[in-house]
């Protein structure tokens, strides 16, 4: 009898484009370390395509988004793809297809991947006998709706619900997450599965550590700076750093206080706060802004 197989979706890295966020990171981290460990049951990887349903990926294919991601490359566009993936959406859509094998699990590192096909994936896993596992990082579009477009809103409030009543095991990256989920799929009235929390990684290889500690060194005389790491949007706070760095400067002066830089890709709701950074001139190049970065 074949083993259960844990199957890892690495559909939100194949979607992906350009500099990776949060998510991706998370995604690609953990997909690196379970394919280090491989400890306990086989573990393979798929990804979700929007005209045929999950695919298994093999080494090279995992290797290539891993590496593209790193690189922070874009996607691009290939041409006989693009004419067959047209084709295929012309046609009449057959149903999904999956690798998968009874007993088999699905877990879902990602955020909000099956757009519009919900109740088809959902049809597929239970015909399949899949048991599917998802990963809940925040609910701030639930909690924080004045942060989000009407659209990302109800999109995140789909998906949110979605995991609650179709996995069998949602995992949370935090205790307060995982209590916002808890009230979220109360309130909500979904009979969601356990909920349990798990650590992301969140510490330096000890190698690339020194590296840096001696690139600091190295870099000791070079002017000081504060730096903010975190996509550009109003719910990080990067306004309140720009009125505390104009304070700052008016009372101590331009030589006594450090640049801040912001390093981090535009995100949304900001058109007013990217017009007053460019009507400051950055508070006279004292804020400066990297929007394409990567980790060296």
């Amino acid at each position: 009898m074949q083993e259960p197989c844990l199957w890892y979706d690495l559909t939100s890295l194949a979607q992906h484009d350009g500099t990776a966020k949060g998510v991706q990171r998370a995604a690609a981290g953990l997909a690196i370390g379970l394919r280090d460990a491989q400890a306990g049951r086989p573990i393979r990887f798929c990804r979700f395509d929007r005209t045929r349903g999950f695919l298994a990926l093999d080494d090279a294919d995992v290797d290539r988004l891993l590496d593209r991601l790193q690189r922070g490359a874009e996607r691009g566009i290939d041409p006989r793809r693009a004419v067959e993936w047209i084709r295929r959406r012309i046609q009449r859509q057959p149903s999904f297809r999956a690798p998968f094998a009874p007993g088999d699990a699905l877990f879902n590192p990602g955020f909000a991947t099956y757009k519009r096909h919900h109740a088809e994936i959902a049809g597929l896993l239970e015909r399949a006998g899949v048991r599917y596992v998802g990963f809940i990082y925040d609910l701030l579009p639930v909690l924080f709706p004045e942060w989000w477009r009407p659209d990302q809103q109800s999109r995140y409030r789909d998906w949110f619900s979605w995991t609650g009543r179709h996995a069998a095991l949602v995992l949370c990256c935090s205790l307060s997450t995982s209590r916002d989920a808890q009230r979220f799929f109360s309130e909500a009235q979904i009979a969601a599965g356990p909920i349990e929390t798990v650590r992301l990684g969140d510490e330096l290889p000890s190698g690339l550590a020194a590296a840096r500690r001696a690139r600091r060194a190295a870099n000791a005389a070079a002017r000081p700076f504060v730096l903010f790491v975190s996509t550009l949007e109003v719910r990080k706070n990067h306004r309140l750093l720009f009125q505390v760095w104009r304070r700052l400067l008016a009372a101590h002066g331009r030589e006594r206080v450090p640049d801040l830089v912001f390093v981090g890709k535009r995100g949304w709701l900001i058109d007013d706060f990217a017009t007053e950074l460019a009507q400051s001139r950055y508070l006279d190049g004292r804020i400066i802004w990297h929007e394409r970065v990567d980790d060296a």
